[in-house]
């Protein structure tokens, strides 16, 4: 890596990730080159995942021998201040031959390296689309991280509430995409470059510094099985949805038999019981429960994210 001491809370993500947002952001000709739907909501998922990561993670590792691609982009430069240059080492048996090998065989080699490497430096890895799809065949989740676990039980409790109120008013339920952690502030703004400010913005903030911190340690707590820290998570975690239940007008589900699996080595299930009501209100408010209270009022008021964050790219609001 280009910096000697280790960076903060980084993430690796593509340079062919942010090579395509940036020729998205940059670009204004896209009329004489239409992109099919399925490219478009790809450039889109790409777009809304920059966003989280902007909001999650201190550092953004980029690897130094393709960064020129991505790195001049004027609608990027807001990030630059927050990129470290790294250099991606070729796994075994690697070689220029890569030239003569299929498409897919490219994505599976370049996919493979990147998480590898980022597994050596600690980091979770934001693949672009085809490299995810690769890795999903894989059985890849982020690693089993805290913070997709965390993503993963909230948008399944917004999609059951979007459930409970579409049957209340007697509405088939449409397919819903609901925003990320950064990607939520997509909602309020008209334009790509008021998106990216915006999510710089958020991550600024005391909040979403705290929740940065509280989702660090809450992944140490499952690498060294600390069981009380890790129910204490989770029994705020599970107030927070009861509150935004209440809030949007649907009965919070009775919690006795509700557990949350963590994924540490091997898998524990702990049991979500009610915590004190004096303890519960003394957590509420402390910074990192704001950041998560805030983000799943804003999700559940945007649950078409994917096709705003769509809308913002080609312009069609």
């Amino acid at each position: 890596m280009a910096s000697e001491a280790s960076p903060k809370s980084p993430a690796v993500i593509d340079n062919w990730s942010l090579t395509i947002i940036a020729s998205t952001l940059d670009s204004s000709g896209y009329e004489y080159f239409p992109l099919s739907p399925p490219e478009r909501r790809d450039r889109a998922l790409l777009f809304a995942q920059l966003l989280d990561v902007l909001v999650l993670h201190e550092t953004i590792l980029c690897d130094e021998n393709k960064r020129l691609f991505w790195s001049r982009s004027p609608s990027l430069a807001s990030i630059d201040a927050i990129t470290v240059s790294w250099k991606i080492a070729a796994s075994p048996g690697s070689s220029e031959e890569i030239i003569f090998k299929s498409p897919r065989s490219i994505v599976a080699e370049r996919a493979t390296e990147y998480l590898r490497c980022a597994r050596a430096l600690g980091a979770p890895y934001w693949p672009a689309p085809e490299r995810a799809k690769f890795l999903g065949d894989t059985t890849f989740a982020l690693d089993g991280r805290f913070v997709a676990l965390l993503k993963q039980r909230s948008h399944e409790h917004l999609d059951g509430l979007a459930t409970e109120v579409y049957n209340a008013i007697g509405l088939a339920k449409p397919s819903l995409s609901f925003p990320g952690f950064g990607s939520a502030v997509a909602s309020a703004c008209q334009s790509p470059a008021e998106a990216l400010s915006a999510a710089i913005e958020l991550r600024q903030t005391k909040p979403a510094a705290a929740f940065r911190d509280w989702i660090a340690a809450v992944e140490h707590a499952m690498s060294d099985g600390d069981l009380p820290r890790l129910k204490r998570a989770a029994q705020d975690i599970n107030d927070i949805f009861d509150e935004l239940s209440r809030h949007i007008g649907v009965k919070p589900h009775a919690r006795i038999e509700a557990k949350l699996t963590l994924g540490i080595s091997p898998n524990v299930s702990l049991p979500l019981e009610l915590p004190s009501h004096w303890a519960w209100l003394l957590r509420k408010n402390t910074p990192h429960l704001t950041f998560l209270r805030s983000y799943l009022a804003n999700a559940a008021a945007s649950a078409h994210a994917l096709a705003h964050v769509e809308d913002l790219l080609y312009q069609r609001l």
